[in-house]
């Protein structure tokens, strides 16, 4: 709530925010604390290997994303050189009344929703929510 109350002290009286969020779609809501493994293999021309592993758990309780992200990169003939990274970010990701209740606590207005740069009309299978939102 903070942020959002930032940003509307920053905001002209007829300015507008645009937001660009993470929405969950059904198949990471059904989950329920179980994990979602996705990888690709992107192969070099020096025959080095990237594979990246995607791992998605979403916490309903407590409305967020666990996104871990690893990548492995292998070389052809240098095993010795291979390489193993891993991030975890953990991403706010509530239902879409939720961010209308933010919105709304904060002084705003959501005045349009959409699941893509082309204004395609929100749905609860998109995993993007474009909001416009203006100061009340």
């Amino acid at each position: 709530l903070l942020c959002l109350a930032n940003c509307k002290k920053h905001l002209n009286k007829d300015g507008q925010l645009l937001l660009h969020l993470y929405h969950p779609p059904p198949e990471i809501l059904a989950l329920e604390n179980e994990r979602l493994f996705q990888f690709a293999i992107f192969e070099q021309k020096n025959g080095k290997k990237i594979i990246k592993e995607t791992l998605k758990r979403y916490v309903k309780e407590d409305s967020y994303l666990e996104l871990e992200e690893r990548y492995r990169v292998r070389f052809l003939h240098d095993f010795d050189k291979n390489i193993d990274l891993k991030h975890t970010l953990h991403l706010f990701a509530p239902a879409t009344i939720t961010w209308q209740e933010l919105l709304s606590e904060s002084g705003f207005e959501v005045t349009g929703t959409w699941s893509d740069y082309h204004l395609a009309p929100f749905s609860l299978d998109s995993s993007t929510l474009l909001v416009r939102a203006s100061c009340r």
